[in-house]
């Protein structure tokens, strides 16, 4: 499951104070925080580090500046370092919601759910329709098993949010475990949508095509894979195997061929052999199935 790709987006904050921080900042201390924001969101994560820091011990109510050290940290993958300057910032102003929101998210990257609920819950009360914040809530529920709670929360991010990657593949995912393909399709359709680059997304798709008898449209979509993943001979073994299903016994038998070649199994051995049959290349097939043999249990 995708839980947490969203937190690599770049944040853009207002840089007004809210209520709780001290507006006593020094005008150099002000610059420099601006000049560790550029930094942060050129992805110069180290240096905005340091200035953020630096700022932070020079104005220690600047609750932005502890705000952007957390972050800092989460974005290098520390989840348990940004916990301290989060907890900071939560001091200043306790209904800060993006505080609140990272706060949730870095207990849970450490497995701390109890304080993530905790946080999730304030978070929630702040804003009923925070999309993310749904989505970790039903995230934590289906890790806890609590599958009615994982659907429902999942639901509502994807409504509130539509645009959460995460939130609509992942939903995508739970209607197909629940055996719900023609459910799964719209998700997995719009995750497809939002990120192109995410080649599992494409296969759930087509996986829930294929639950629905939607044959030609799961082919579609592996062609694609398959083209950009040439090396992935998994995806060429249910590319052959689409094909064979769909009675397209010449097109299965030249992309099992090469799948074989790249990943040997009984599976791809097998499914070569029965296309070779349907071509009547009895030969072929033969061999085939004799190397499905030796490589079966």
């Amino acid at each position: 499951m995708f839980k947490t790709g969203f937190l690599a987006l770049i944040l853009f904050l207002l840089l007004a104070l809210p209520a709780g921080a001290d507006d006593r900042i020094s005008e150099e201390a002000m610059a420099s925080f601006e000049k560790a924001v550029i930094h942060y969101n050129g992805g110069r994560i180290q240096t905005a580090r340091g200035l953020f820091h630096a700022v932070a011990s020079e104005s220690p109510g600047f609750l932005e500046a502890w705000f952007y050290l957390g972050m800092c940290e989460q974005h290098l993958g520390r989840y348990g370092d940004s916990i301290p300057f989060l907890e900071k910032a939560a001091v200043l102003d306790p209904q800060f919601l993006s505080v609140q929101y990272y706060l949730a998210l870095a207990y849970h990257e450490i497995g701390r759910d109890s304080q993530a609920k905790t946080h999730l819950r304030t978070v929630l009360a702040l804003k009923h329709d925070h999309g993310e914040a749904l989505f970790l809530t039903g995230m934590i529920a289906g890790k806890e098993g609590r599958k009615e709670d994982e659907l429902r929360f999942l639901t509502e991010a994807a409504r509130v949010s539509p645009e959460l990657f995460e939130a609509r593949y992942n939903l995508g995912l739970v209607h197909l475990e629940r055996g719900q393909p023609g459910e799964a399709v719209a998700h997995l359709r719009a995750a497809v949508e939002l990120r192109p680059d995410v080649q599992e997304a494409g296969d759930l798709l087509a996986r829930a095509y294929e639950k629905l008898g939607r044959l030609d449209e799961a082919i579609q979509l592996y062609e694609g894979l398959v083209k950009k993943a040439p090396e992935d001979s998994s995806r060429r073994l249910v590319l052959g195997t689409l094909y064979l299903r769909n009675g397209q016994a010449d097109a299965a038998a030249e992309v099992l061929s090469s799948a074989c070649e790249g990943d040997p199994t009984s599976d791809c051995w097998f499914n070569l052999g029965a296309a070779y049959q349907r071509v009547e290349e009895w030969d072929r097939a033969a061999e085939a199935f004799n190397k499905a043999a030796a490589l079966s249990p």
